[in-house]
């Protein structure tokens, strides 16, 4: 399968649970959280996974890897920088470079 295929499949779960909505927005699609709490569960794990060197559990795992496939086809990093600050980046990137390695 492509990789559209899994985000399309992903995202369509979670729209069917009620966790997020398609809006349709000038530059493409946006899927914003119907429940901003479980937005910042999301963001918070993803930071204690890159910041503070902890385990990956599935969901933060899954969240990595298509955060930095969408950000690989991207200068800015959008999905990565939502979570990270530049600075936070910058200085975490050697963490980074090793999750991708270990989760792929």
């Amino acid at each position: 399968k492509s990789p559209r295929v899994y985000i399309d499949e992903i995202t369509d779960s979670l729209i069917s649970k009620g966790i997020v909505h398609k809006e349709s927005k000038w530059n493409g699609l946006r899927f914003p959280t119907d429940d901003p709490s479980a937005e910042k569960a999301a963001v918070d794990g993803l930071r204690n996974v890159i910041l503070n060197g902890a385990e990956p559990d599935v969901m933060s795992a899954t969240l990595f890897m298509l955060a930095r496939a969408a950000d690989s086809n991207s200068i800015s990093r959008p999905f990565m920088y939502s979570v990270l600050s530049k600075e936070e980046y910058k200085a975490n990137e050697q963490r980074i470079k090793q999750l991708e390695q270990q989760l792929k």
